[in-house]
């Protein structure tokens, strides 16, 4: 197929002697047009009025000047992370370890722990019987909450060096309890567990509720049932709460704090 002689006009200025082979993609007579214009391919767009003919004149639109160029550092949605890539990206808060099926607590914990009435009431509570069921959990609630605040703030200030002094530390408590109860299979599994779960996260605070749940289980024995699996049963996060608030209850019942507590679960 013979070639095609067009005339183009850009703006004010036309360009003659330009041959258009029919057999060729577009980008070649771009690529010709960029040459003598400076308008890149990619900004150039060609208008026709009437039929491709032989002679034909064509109007080119279009800018010179150079395209932006791709930004050094790339856009990253949320969508395009991938779980492990998400876990580290996440400013996770102090934590609690799961010590096998005991995410129910650990829920309970965590959001009793917003209610700062009871903070302030927990902070306030001194033990005058070790021996009261319902005090002895008040007392291993408020130091969990206090570990939890200290954890924060010297990894905040320190690194992450003393939360793993910490951390370990409450998980040599936590195999001293349940080696001693027997559940040494138990304690090799929740710590197998966290350490697979911690793998490909960034370190985190964690805390190990050992206590509390040693004081829980003493206060009603359904919580220290242990499963065909050698892992605790799993218990109704609802009534974990009930339980827990039937606790703290007995020794905070009266305190301006406690019906401040109150009100803030009526909300």
């Amino acid at each position: 197929m013979p070639h095609l002689k067009v005339f183009i006009k850009w703006g004010r200025q036309s360009l003659s002697d330009l041959f258009i082979d029919p057999e060729q993609p577009p980008l070649v007579l771009k690529t010709e047009l960029c040459k003598l214009t400076g308008v890149q391919p990619e900004r150039q767009r060609l208008l026709l009025q009437g039929t491709a003919l032989k002679g034909a004149n064509l109007i080119l639109i279009g800018s010179p000047g150079d395209l932006p160029s791709e930004p050094v550092k790339k856009t990253t949605f949320i969508e395009d992370l991938t779980s492990v890539q998400m876990g580290l990206s996440v400013d996770v808060p102090t934590g609690l370890m799961n010590m096998g099926n005991s995410c129910f607590l650990n829920a309970t914990l965590q959001c009793l722990r917003t209610a700062s009435p009871l903070h302030d009431a927990l902070c306030r509570f001194k033990v005058s019987s070790i021996n009261d069921p319902a005090q002895r959990f008040a007392a291993a609630l408020a130091d969990l909450y206090l570990s939890m605040d200290r954890i924060t703030m010297q990894s905040q200030a320190d690194g992450e060096d003393d939360r793993v002094t910490q951390e370990s530390h409450d998980i040599q408590a936590l195999h001293e309890i349940m080696t001693c109860g027997g559940q040494r299979s138990l304690f090799d599994q929740v710590v197998d567990r966290t350490a697979m779960d911690l793998q490909w996260q960034k370190p985190v605070q964690v805390a190990v509720p050992v206590a509390v749940l040693k004081a829980l289980q003493q206060s009603e024995s359904a919580f220290a049932e242990i499963g065909s699996d050698g892992l605790y049963v799993q218990q109704d996060a609802l009534h974990c709460w009930c339980k827990i608030l039937q606790l703290l209850r007995e020794v905070l019942e009266g305190h301006r704090s406690w019906r401040e507590l109150e009100a803030w679960q009526n909300k």
